[in-house]
């Protein structure tokens, strides 16, 4: 609505006259400095999803991360998708990539194990969405979360959804 969309316009606006990343303007009103933290906390996991995954990736498979810019967490928020920045579950993701799709299952068991699953997309390993003849985005995606090991410390990484996209090297 109109009163939204300004509102967010004047929270772009005192964060650019005060020299603070945009990203600052678009988190909750109710904890407007959780930006940084978001950003550290996601560092965090990126280090420890990495340090549990890549390890255990067969020879021939691939493992890369990314942590979301700036400017692209903006364009997802604008979009209107998302109510609640800090549940954006895709602000951390990572890929597995596997040599071929008899590989995928054998990888999606492996992240399932390491990891809590919250959703999966497609829903079905069977059905998909895109035509035979598209070339749309349609691969395997696991949105989970860090399984906190309870022999050790708790590193406070549970609570934050991320992705694993699960692709062949030709996807």
């Amino acid at each position: 609505d109109a009163k939204a969309q300004l509102s967010a316009l004047h929270r772009h606006v005192a964060c650019f006259e005060q020299g603070l990343p945009l990203l600052d303007a678009l988190v909750d009103e109710a904890e407007p400095r959780g930006a940084p933290r978001r950003v550290e906390a996601n560092a965090r996991l990126r280090e420890a999803v990495k340090g549990l995954l890549e390890h255990q990736l067969h020879k021939y498979w691939h493992y890369e991360d990314r942590i979301k810019t700036e400017e692209s967490f903006a364009l997802k928020i604008e979009s209107g998708r998302f109510d609640d920045p800090a549940r954006l579950e895709d602000f951390f993701a990572c890929t597995v990539v596997v040599r071929n799709h008899s590989d995928i299952p054998e990888a999606e068991s492996l992240v399932l194990g390491l990891f809590s699953l919250h959703e999966r997309r497609p829903p079905s390993g069977v059905r998909t969405k895109k035509y035979s003849s598209s070339f749309d985005f349609d691969d395997l995606r696991l949105y989970v979360n860090f399984k906190e090991d309870p022999a050790l410390p708790p590193k406070g990484l549970s609570e934050i959804p991320f992705e694993v996209q699960i692709k062949t090297y030709l996807q």
